[in-house]
């Protein structure tokens, strides 16, 4: 993001925002702690987000607000996340390559 021009960013989030209703879907991969203490437009967009996959228990996290946390102390298997859809958390299995 640091190369990107202003504008260039500002439309990388108008994307990410409305992209869905034009059948743009992301996929953004990055350290979900990375992005918990930046204030810039697109780490700000990307947590207004109402569908995630979380690769990672729900609770360790304070990016994506989750209604239900996992509060247990299990930890998840390398194939396992969280699908969260408007602050609900459904623990799914995901396929490894």
């Amino acid at each position: 993001l640091s190369n990107l021009e202003d504008s260039d960013i500002y439309s990388l989030a108008e994307l990410i925002t409305n992209g869905a209703f034009m059948g743009i879907h992301f996929v953004i991969g990055c350290d979900v702690d990375s992005i918990d203490s930046r204030y810039d437009l697109v780490s700000k967009t990307i947590k207004t987000q109402s569908h995630v996959i979380l690769l990672r228990k729900s609770s360790g996290q304070m990016v994506f607000d989750v209604s239900n946390k996992d509060l247990s102390s299990t930890k998840l298997n390398p194939f396992e996340g969280y699908f969260v859809e408007n602050r609900f958390a459904t623990r799914i299995k995901v396929a490894t390559i």
